[in-house]
């Protein structure tokens, strides 16, 4: 009973906080805030110390649910949400009290406590959703859970849309408190869904199972980058010396100096580029649309929902070819190359900007996404 309410109120949450996030986080935070302040570079403050306070925060969160309880861990992350959205509504509502600077400090502040919750919610819940998952079904769950949160990031920005479309397709403050406001309410109703979250008790724990027939299954659920582990030098294995770590059959061939038990490193190391490179970029693409592009709320949102959509239509294609054309690992490589191309090419565009043709910058966008995110899941 505790598994599957733990599954459920995770999909939920994922829900809840696709939705939310895409409604304020996504293409209003940038743009309040660079109404407030007329700069990027503190746009990019308030980015780097939501940054640092996941990466500051991952450690000791992790390590205190891992020794103590993951639950009580998840109740502190409830406790600072109710803080979160109290101190961001604050700041966005109280323009009677607050110059733009004590907003501005607030809602830094406030990023800071949603950086340490965002942190909870990716380890703790994370943590406690793939306990709480049947062996040999855990991968289904995590696509029930990649679809709980594609599905909710289009129907935010679609609720964006509607209020802009009624109140007015304006950069403005007073147009976009109230989508702003509606998002952190939608946020909000997570808090409870952390709440019910609870510990597996220790009886309800996987068995060992001594089975030798049924070991490959438990191989296969180690985790999420194991088929990554197996099957990379062919069907041809009579000359391979094999290496039991972890659970894992690992091969002893060697690529120059590398071997495959340094592929979760190479992972570990690329995906700390990527993720420096979206934190210097993705921020800032609905500043790129509103202040280059000159695009209204309604166009920037319209981005927002296409995107989702597109990565769950096309994400199925792109799992094919890695699967059946050309293998995982070139799909990978490609489709990062393809999409960093196309971001450098909307860079390029701006020298010979045409205002009739912006929706060419919005194709190349929502391509280069696609790839990247794509990127992640077939590699899984």
């Amino acid at each position: 009973m505790s598994r599957q309410r733990n599954m459920n109120l995770t999909l939920g949450l994922t829900a809840i906080w696709g939705c939310a996030s895409s409604i304020w986080n996504t293409a209003l935070l940038s743009n309040w805030l660079f109404l407030l302040t007329d700069s990027n570079t503190k746009v990019g403050i308030v980015t780097a110390a939501n940054g640092m306070a996941v990466l500051l925060s991952a450690l000791p969160v992790g390590a205190i649910a891992d020794k103590y309880s993951k639950s009580l861990t998840i109740r502190v992350g409830a406790c600072l949400t109710i803080l979160a959205v109290a101190s961001t509504i604050f700041a966005v509502t109280d323009t009677i009290q607050l110059n733009y600077t004590q907003q501005y400090n607030i809602l830094l502040a406030s990023m800071c406590l949603w950086g340490i919750v965002n942190g909870i919610v990716n380890g703790p819940v994370q943590a406690l959703f793939a306990d709480s998952c049947p062996l040999g079904d855990r991968s289904e769950w995590y696509s029930y859970l990649q679809i709980c949160y594609l599905v909710p990031s289009a129907v935010g920005p679609a609720i964006s849309v509607v209020m802009f479309s009624y109140m007015g397709a304006n950069w403005e403050f007073d147009d976009m408190r109230m989508v702003f406001v509606t998002g952190l309410l939608i946020q909000s109703l997570s808090i409870p869904l952390l709440l019910g979250l609870r510990d597996l008790p220790k009886a309800t724990a996987q068995p060992e199972d001594s089975d030798p027939s049924q070991s490959a299954s438990k191989v296969s659920d180690k985790g999420l980058d194991a088929p990554l582990l197996t099957n990379l030098e062919g069907p041809d294995s009579n000359n391979q010396d094999i290496a039991v770590e972890g659970g894992l059959q690992l091969s002893n061939k060697t690529w120059l100096c590398l071997k495959q038990s340094h592929i979760p490193y190479i992972l570990f190391f690329g995906d700390l580029v990527t993720a420096l490179g979206s934190g210097m970029t993705v921020a800032f693409f609905p500043l790129f649309f509103k202040n280059d592009i000159g695009l209204d709320p309604v166009q920037v949102n319209v981005i927002y929902i296409v995107v989702p959509i597109v990565i769950a239509l096309l994400g199925a294609l792109l799992q094919f070819i890695a699967k059946r054309v050309l293998g995982r690992i070139w799909v990978s490589v490609l489709s990062r190359w393809i999409g960093l191309s196309c971001l450098l090419a909307m860079v390029q565009l701006l020298e010979v900007y045409d205002e009739t043709r912006w929706y060419i910058y919005i194709y190349i966008y929502i391509y280069s996404l696609f790839l990247n995110f794509l990127t992640s899941l077939v590699l899984v």
